[in-house]
């Protein structure tokens, strides 16, 4: 079955079975495209779609116009993987519809979770596993605006549906990081807490509480320079743009952390300390029980050294890393997750790793990658270490598969490193495609595996259904595997 992922959040990417569609013919027949694909529960009349995306000329003309769009988006699909537009999209001569089954859209993964969260009762959101995890859910496929960088000027009234959008996803975003931030900083879970905030913050800058979050969350975790240093920025921020003061609640808070209210960095002992700053919750973990075992015996066992988890988006691939290295994290010294959406370039990711896996600061890190492999390589021999890293298929470029976006070439000397040199401990990938550099490696090291995910069985899937609360009959079960890939 052809795997179609439409990622809209943080910019508009189409892959299909794990090839990025890069070339579209028109701004327009991208728009066209995520139209449909967010406002699919209902086919759109064709001249209704002409006169959104083409206001200023006549009918007849807006509706030749649509009609040679829509021919060239289709070509486009279809010369990406034969036969995709007519999975994606039903087409008849009065109307179009998009068919929602076909594809995970990271819009709707968004929505669903955060709907999921807002429909279920409990007595707290603090202790609903569940909730935490569909709250998670939401802040991890939610990169950006909703097809930030897309603008269509001659089409306002796409613009302002596009706006309205926009801004509804932006604040629900703001509310789920909102939520996970306050829950793990009572749990005293401050690292994770303090990566929530951080995002939290990128998305609404003048939010005075959330700059105090920040300081909290760095003052628990052994920094009062820089819960202090955060005060200056917030309040430079709000002088320079608004032409005030911090509040008193800020002001009271900052004097807290210069007392020492929150504990000295000098206090804490020199040990090495795993790193989840990136990593999901995980929540109730349905029918990856194998894998998971098949994952276990790989990293405790078989001294395997590189590991990728493959499969398309959405089907579990880093709730299973996830669930699978919390599982193990105490037969390994320290376990270091990083998540590669935003498309970190090696030489800026791996200085904290390697501060990371040090057991004291390092007040000099090498100067090239060739000395900075060594060091990383010479630390994971000293010790056993896990290494995460998230969303891989972010560095690789599509075409031709497995070959890297220009720029993170360096991340295949590392794969080589760390496959094909001996240590002891393990870098654990997931992706939607096998880089390359893995593909070769497997066939000549017994040290690198990868492990194909599927779609989850019947019986997994109405597991989950029946989590959520819809208690269906196994037939009905069995109808909604199938029509999402085993992906409910």
């Amino acid at each position: 079955m052809t795997s179609i992922d439409l990622n809209l959040l943080g910019g508009l990417s189409v892959s299909i079975d794990g090839r990025q569609v890069t070339r579209f013919p028109t701004e327009k027949a991208r728009a066209l495209l995520a139209y449909l694909s967010i406002e699919s529960s209902r086919p759109h009349s064709r001249i209704m779609l002409a006169g959104l995306f083409w206001p200023e000329v006549t009918d007849r003309q807006a509706l030749t116009n649509l009609r040679n769009t829509l021919y060239r988006l289709r070509k486009t699909l279809d010369d990406a993987a034969s036969g995709t537009s007519a999975l994606l999209m039903n087409i008849s001569s009065h109307s179009l519809k998009f068919n929602e089954a076909q594809a995970t859209i990271d819009a709707r993964v968004f929505q669903t979770s955060m709907d999921a969260m807002d429909s279920h009762t409990h007595v707290s959101l603090a202790a609903c596993g569940q909730c935490l995890a569909d709250l998670a859910t939401a802040a991890e496929v939610y990169r950006g605006d909703l097809l930030q960088g897309l603008s269509v000027s001659d089409a306002p009234a796409f613009e302002e549906w596009l706006l309205l959008r926009r801004e509804y996803l932006h604040l629900q975003a703001i509310r789920a990081l909102t939520d996970l931030t306050t829950i793990l900083e009572k749990r005293k879970q401050y690292a994770q807490a303090y990566a929530f905030g951080a995002r939290l913050l990128a998305l609404d800058l003048f939010r005075e509480e959330t700059h105090r979050q920040i300081m909290r969350l760095l003052a628990h975790q052994g920094m009062p320079e820089r819960a202090l240093a955060q005060f200056e920025v917030l309040r430079k921020l709000l002088r320079e743009e608004m032409d005030v003061e911090p509040d008193k609640q800020t002001s009271e808070l900052v004097r807290q952390i210069s007392v020492g209210a929150f504990g000295e960095a000098t206090a804490q002992a020199p040990v090495l300390m795993s790193d989840w700053v990136d990593a999901p919750l995980v929540g109730s973990f349905f029918g990856r029980e194998d894998e998971a075992n098949q994952l276990q015996e790989w990293l405790l066992h078989d001294s395997r050294q590189l590991i990728t988890l493959l499969g398309m988006g959405g089907v579990g691939k880093s709730t299973l890393a996830a669930h699978t290295a919390r599982a193990v994290s105490g037969h390994f010294d320290v376990v270091i997750w990083r998540s590669l959406l935003n498309g970190p370039l090696l030489p800026d990711l791996l200085p904290s790793i390697i501060q990371g896996l040090s057991n004291e600061p390092l007040d000099m890190l090498p100067d090239n990658l060739d000395k900075s492999l060594s060091l990383l390589l010479d630390q994971l021999r000293q010790r056993r270490c896990l290494l995460v890293f998230d969303n891989f298929e972010t560095i690789l470029q599509g075409e031709p598969a497995g070959h890297y976006r220009p720029g993170y070439e360096d991340y295949g000397q590392l794969l080589h490193h760390l496959g094909a040199f001996e240590h002891r401990s393990c870098l654990l990938l997931t992706s939607r495609e096998r880089p390359l550099a893995v593909a070769r490696l497997e066939r000549s090291y017994d040290s690198v595996r990868s492990l194909p995910l599927r779609g989850l069985s019947v019986e997994a899937s109405q597991s989950i259904l029946q989590e959520y609360g819809l208690m269906v009959r196994p037939q009905a079960a069995a109808t909604l595997a199938r029509r999402y890939s085993g992906n409910p």
